[in-house]
């Protein structure tokens, strides 16, 4: 989880201003009459315009930049263009603002350390709020417990999750082709999304506005990590994409950057830089061979990371989306010999 870095603010700050300029004197004219009512009219507007122009902006800005802290109830982004495929299953409860507005929003989860137990969303003072909004307890990120309104206390963890109209948490997915996949030939990406639950629309994985996928369709993708921190790219059959930030539909498939690997013996499943075998030395017999890419596994230039388990039991236990074998979605398998 990334902090927010003080020397974000200024330069935010600048560049909304400069975006905000046309919108005060466009949006806030026509209530503008002159008068004395007017008057009161006209700073009304201007303080709503400001208010929430540089919520869009700053959030626009803050997702490219990649930074984290949002409050519960988050930020609308209003979507926009032709509704897409209907993706994954799941449910959810009403929206933390209880708004229900055309778009999604951003939250910061707070749940087991499993993935298990949600508690609900943490707010910039550390309150924790059901679906409801009601404060059911409170978050430390200093030691990351959760402390219950009776006192219990749990180990716990925060993660930004995205949730869209319904309050429904949404995982990242890919843009893909909707013929099956041929065993060999993994399945091309186009794009990176979110599919609403509530609409079915599909919003874009930067500034989440509304994404025309044409005849396209979506699929699940999981996270990674390494050392316990979360990776910015995604798994998708047997493929490591790292750059998974996307406004568009590309024309043509986007490139992988890794493979995933299901280590049998170990009960892992890793995530390789592409071609990271790709020198071992010839001659070798099976156990050699085994070795030499044991050895590779612990090469950290190599060894991307590994599936996240929190994130794979939360869409394939929690959300509904298919377990894959060995719990990893590779068809590459190795077992010592």
């Amino acid at each position: 989880m990334m902090k927010r870095q003080l020397g974000q603010a200024m330069a935010e700050y600048v560049i909304v201003c400069a975006a905000l300029i046309s919108a005060l004197f466009w949006g806030a004219n026509v209530e503008c009459d002159g008068g004395d009512s007017g008057s009161n009219k006209c700073i009304a507007k201007l303080l709503t315009v400001m208010h929430d122009n540089f919520d869009g902006y700053s959030s626009s800005i803050s997702a490219v930049q990649k930074y984290g802290d949002y409050a519960a109830s988050g930020t609308p982004v209003e979507g926009g263009g032709s509704p897409g495929t209907v993706g994954g299953p799941g449910s959810g409860g009403g929206s933390v603002d209880g708004s229900g507005s055309e778009g999604l929003t951003d939250a910061k989860q707070v749940t087991s350390n499993d993935g298990s137990v949600i508690y609900g969303d943490v707010l910039a003072d550390g309150s924790v709020v059901d679906g409801d909004g009601n404060i059911v307890g409170f978050y430390s990120e200093t030691d990351n417990t959760y402390t219950d309104n009776g006192g219990g206390s749990a180990s716990a963890i925060a993660t930004n999750v995205v949730k869209d109209e319904e309050g429904n948490v949404l995982h990242l997915r890919a843009v893909t082709s909707c013929a099956p996949s041929l065993p060999g030939i993994p399945t091309p990406v186009y794009s990176w999304g979110y599919v609403s639950k509530a609409t079915g629309k599909v919003f874009n994985s930067l500034t989440k506005t509304e994404l025309d996928i044409g005849g396209l369709c979506t699929q699940a993708s999981f996270k990674v990590v390494k050392d316990g921190q979360e990776q910015g790219g995604r798994i998708l059959n047997g493929q490591y994409f790292a750059s998974v930030f996307a406004i568009n539909v590309s024309t043509a498939p986007l490139n992988a950057s890794g493979e995933v690997v299901y280590w049998e013996d170990l009960g892992l499943c890793s995530v390789m830089v592409t071609n990271w075998d790709g020198d071992l030395e010839s001659g070798l017999d099976d156990q050699e061979e085994y070795d030499a890419r044991v050895a590779i596994l612990n090469d950290s230039d190599r060894n991307i990371g590994e599936i996240d388990p929190v994130d794979y039991f939360n869409q394939t236990q929690i959300y509904g989306v298919p377990t894959e074998a060995n719990g990893c979605p590779s068809a590459y398998v190795l077992s010592a010999p």
